[in-house]
């Protein structure tokens, strides 16, 4: 078996040397080829000028990494008019030019980044024999190209901070594909006119209410319907009920809620769960108890910042501890009705019952309203 198409589906190597190690599986290769392209004038060359051996990190074997010692040869271009006369081989098939890593390992690097990002396609990487770092997982993802996809018919435009408050950009969506398409450098509308004549086919652009994105959308696409994007339709109606509210504000805080007093009413507040009231008490009597403990130390004579190193608390909580005159109770909130509210009686009685299927209680209030 002098060929590598077992492992990578490519023909016009020859396999030189396997080395099983603990952790690892060395191949060395050559290429077959008597003659090798110049990268610049592409003439075919064949006076050999001398060997070195590339290194290549390739997929994991089973629990073994693969590495791939390929004898690349340099050659002499006798080509009179090409300003390079010497060379080495290519191996588009297998990796790129300087590269250290085969082409099929980085595409794993690039799919396993694009959906994991930094440090957890690091921790699964680890696990999966593809070991690189953080920042070279980083740098992968910005070398790669890419996908070049068609003009999208509905794009949404809206701003991207590079860095808040200090510099921004813009940002283009294909709204159908839910995929962003390009990320503009400023908030300019010449920048973004400038985009979109160099992608007709926009028909409809949803935005903000900035001016600079309008303003480019009408010099870029002129024939593109301009829509406000559901965040600002729902902020314009709110502005406007607002506006229309405002001159009625008197007449708005006579306004009084009726409230069913009869005794079939249910009660307006959440259930609060026996477990979570006894951990609220338990919590207000280790405070009090804390405030006791604080006073007593500082009737003793104690300074504020022993007090504090002695129970490791903050100064501050120690001086307002000792400054008021009782415990600072904390205000309670009511708690809100919720959407169970109506049904909490019926749901408790139904569970008393002995009836504990949650898919069946639901269909039951469900059918209610």
């Amino acid at each position: 078996m002098n060929q590598l198409t077992l492992l990578f589906q490519l023909s016009g190597f020859s396999l030189d040397h396997i080395e099983i190690q603990t952790d690892v599986v060395v191949l060395q290769a050559h290429v077959q080829a008597l003659e090798a392209a110049c990268p610049l004038c592409q003439h075919p060359a064949h006076r050999v000028h001398s060997h070195y051996t590339r290194t290549l990190h390739d997929l994991p074997c089973g629990t073994r990494s693969l590495r791939l010692l390929m004898t690349v040869r340099r050659f002499f271009c006798d080509c009179t008019d090409c300003p390079r006369k010497i060379f080495a081989e290519r191996l588009p098939d297998l990796t790129k030019v300087y590269a250290r890593t085969t082409t099929r390992f980085t595409q794993a690097v690039e799919a396993l980044g694009l959906a994991l990002g930094g440090k957890a396609a690091v921790r699964l990487g680890t696990q999966l024999g593809l070991v690189r770092s953080r920042t070279t997982m980083l740098r992968t993802l910005r070398r790669a190209t890419p996908p070049s996809g068609s003009t999208p018919r509905i794009l949404g435009v809206d701003d991207w901070a590079f860095r808040r408050g200090s510099s921004y950009g813009t940002l283009l969506v294909d709204l159908e594909r839910s995929q962003p398409v390009d990320l503009l450098p400023d908030r300019q509308a010449n920048t973004l006119a400038t985009w979109l004549q160099a992608h007709p086919g926009v028909e409809v652009i949803s935005r903000d209410r900035a001016g600079e994105d309008a303003k480019g959308a009408r010099q870029g696409a002129p024939a593109a319907l301009q829509v406000a994007d559901r965040f600002h339709v729902l902020r314009n109606l709110a502005d406007t009920l607002e506006k229309s509210l405002h001159p009625h504000r008197r007449a708005l805080k006579q306004v009084h809620l009726v409230i069913n007093t009869s005794p079939s009413a249910l009660p307006a507040v959440r259930y609060e769960r026996p477990a979570r009231r006894r951990d609220k008490q338990r919590h207000q009597q280790e405070k009090r108890d804390l405030y006791e403990t604080i006073r007593q130390l500082g009737a003793q004579g104690m300074s504020q910042l022993a007090i504090g190193r002695l129970l490791h608390l903050n100064r501050k909580t120690v001086a307002s501890y000792l400054h008021a005159e009782q415990f600072p109770e904390r205000a309670s909130h009511p708690l809100r009705p919720s959407i169970l509210t109506p049904y909490e009686a019926y749901l408790y009685d139904r569970w008393q019952q002995g009836y504990h299927n949650v898919v069946g209680l639901y269909r039951e209030i469900q059918a209610q309203g």
